[in-house]
């Protein structure tokens, strides 16, 4: 960690400029350090009544050892879905954000892919071992790692680890195989040894931008989510049997940003989108579904966020807010309540950086030691601490380099471009198919 706590001491006296929204607001009027004190006595409580109860002759059972479910979905801005105040019918999430924990500035290591998901299975930024590249350029993996993701400490501590199915970390030498037990389009929790506690990511994809040129038109899905263009590459049927809940958002519905021209065209890609995020909204409630049918919910912990910003102009591959700032929220059972960082409908505004943070975040969960050389701190959990910046970088993105590196707070962005002449990236002839 002491990587990213250099750099934040050499940034604190930057000039900020304004990403152009408003502060966070925490609907339920506290602080971050307010909730954590509060959910400190909540413990500190039920730890005096536990003692009582084993004073008194009855042992307290062993609380169980948290699942972790998490569902990435991609190249999905936060500002985009319901919770945030976007247009996009997402039911599903806004109730879970409801009844669960809400990060409202929450940021992506990059804006693409690759590096953002190295910063996810390695738990370092992407700059500082490689690959801070995008696409056909492995880079080298953290040597610290050893050869695979940092799932394997999961793995040897019993958690059944399954990866359903992008990888896309571009790290030469990672050992997929000890990474992961499964890691494909049928990986699933449910293939786990009896009793075993599991780590499942799903990674839907119609919400990236292939869908642009390539969703089915939802007047042709029949109320039912269309299998991304991604996945049908892999020989999956072309319609799901998963119900599509609420939608469809119109072309009269969006709301046009002032950088963006207020056109037909504007309006239409914007409706799309939205409608793919719809789709996205009702896989994860399928998701949900399943958990609860298993009867693991109330020991599991739901973590849900997207890989990183949209794919509107301004957005992927951009290191401003439309690029990097991402929806985080998360739901703790019943069993695993204790380790939440606040009460279940709380929004909390620190800044966090989920790919740095994803792997200090688990490993606290289920009481596992966070090695020294992760540079994330922890959203949640026994190891949580209060961040103060959220760090990301862009350099080659398909076929250009670029070199911009960007630091967010509650307030600002910073943003160094290091070609200035080109203030926008050079031109990809890959963006916006």
């Amino acid at each position: 960690m002491n990587a990213v706590r250099d750099a934040k001491s050499g940034l604190a006296g930057s000039e900020l400029a304004s990403p152009g929204s408003a502060g966070a607001v925490n609907a339920s009027g506290v602080t971050r350090r307010e909730a954590l004190v509060a959910t400190a006595m909540a413990a500190l409580g039920a730890s005096v009544a536990a003692s009582s109860v084993a004073a008194g002759g009855a042992s307290a059972a062993p609380r169980p050892r948290p699942n972790i479910l998490v569902f990435v979905s991609e190249d999905c801005g936060a500002q985009h879905l319901g919770c945030y105040g976007g247009v996009a019918h997402t039911p599903t999430i806004d109730r879970f954000a409801r009844t669960g924990i809400r990060w409202e500035n929450a940021f992506s290591a990059a804006p693409v892919c690759a590096p953002s998901r190295y910063a996810m299975i390695t738990g370092v930024v992407p700059e500082r071992s490689a690959p801070a590249n995008h696409m056909r350029a492995s880079g080298t993996l953290a040597p610290e790692l050893d050869g695979s993701g940092w799932t394997r400490m999961l793995r040897e501590a019993g958690y059944y680890c399954t990866n359903n199915a992008k990888e896309d970390y571009k790290a030469a030498g990672l050992d997929i195989g000890a990474t992961w037990d499964e890691s494909s389009i049928t990986a699933h929790w449910r293939h786990r040894p009896a009793g075993a506690p599991f780590y499942a990511v799903f990674n839907p994809t119609m919400t990236h931008e292939s869908c642009m040129a390539l969703a089915t038109p939802t007047a042709e899905l029949d109320g039912k989510v269309a299998t991304p263009y991604l996945e049908q590459l892999s020989g999956i049927h072309a319609v799901t049997t998963t119900p599509i809940v609420g939608g469809p958002t119109t072309a009269a519905d969006v709301h046009i940003p002032p950088y963006y021209p207020d056109t037909p065209t504007t309006r239409s890609d914007a409706a799309l989108y939205a409608n793919q995020i719809n789709q996205m909204d009702s896989e994860f409630a399928y998701r949900l579904r399943e958990l609860d049918e298993s009867g693991l919910a109330e020991d599991t912990i739901v973590l849900y966020f997207s890989d990183h910003g949209g794919v509107l102009p301004r957005s992927k591959r951009f290191c401003h807010d439309g690029g990097l700032h991402i929806p985080l929220v998360a739901r703790f059972g019943r069993r695993v309540a204790h380790l939440a960082p606040a009460r279940p409908g709380s929004v909390l505004d620190e800044p966090v950086c989920v790919g740095t943070a994803l792997a200090p975040t688990v490993l606290g969960l289920v009481g596992l030691p966070v090695p020294e050389w992760m540079d994330g701190e922890a959203f949640a959990g026994p190891e949580a601490q209060e961040d103060d910046y959220a760090f990301a970088m862009r350099n080659r993105m398909d076929e250009r380099y670029d070199f911009v590196r960007t630091v967010r707070d509650k307030r600002f962005r910073y943003i160094r471009n290091y070609m200035p002449d080109v203030p926008d990236g050079q031109h990809v002839q890959f963006a916006y198919l």
